[in-house]
């Protein structure tokens, strides 16, 4: 029997989810989200997020760059918003084959930010995609299947979107847009 207030749905692969403990460890880990929100340089973001992921890359022989305007801002939680942008290029590494390169990329138009990961890797199946946010959902030996369902539920807290476009063989590329209240300015 199950702790109150913790749902458990038992997948037909045999597998046990514990989706209301994830609800309530993504509560925990985004708790205070709006009191940690400021306004920071996109590029500078960008940066700082390819400059934790490059050791990795290197190692498995794969570049990264990353591109924006300068002068533009995001107002997030850059604290939970790096761990999230991390975590895409961390699979976009795993993704890639030696000599492959990944792209980071963000712009600000009117409606918000656009966080852009690419790269030329495996791909995704339309079956994969589906379920690619779901808890403990992995297609990896090693991956615990987290990783995404909290790039998913960080993207969620800033009111955002996760999108993905990929398809076998040629790449995936993930998404997160994240609206920009008007009284932040235009940038």
């Amino acid at each position: 029997q199950a702790e109150p207030g913790v749902d458990v749905v038992a997948a037909s692969s045999g597998r046990v989810r514990v989706l209301g403990l994830m609800g309530v460890a993504a509560n925990v880990l985004l708790a205070g989200l709006l009191a940690r929100e400021k306004r920071f340089d996109l590029v500078g973001f960008l940066d700082a997020a390819v400059q934790q992921v490059r050791p990795y890359a290197l190692q498995q022989g794969v570049s990264v760059i990353s591109e924006a305007a300068h002068g533009e801002t995001i107002v997030a939680d850059g604290e939970q918003l790096g761990q999230a942008l991390l975590n895409l290029l961390l699979n976009a590494v795993q993704a890639s084959a030696p000599g492959g390169a990944i792209r980071l990329s963000g712009r600000r138009d009117a409606a918000g930010v656009e966080l852009v990961v690419a790269d030329a890797g495996k791909g995704m199946a339309p079956e994969v995609q589906e379920r690619a946010c779901d808890p403990f959902f992995t297609t990896r030996p090693d991956g615990t299947g987290l990783g995404l369902a909290l790039v998913a539920a960080v993207v969620q807290e800033h009111g955002g979107q996760l999108r993905f476009d990929s398809a076998i063989g040629q790449g995936t590329r993930v998404s997160i847009v994240i609206p920009q209240e008007v009284a932040h300015g235009a940038g």
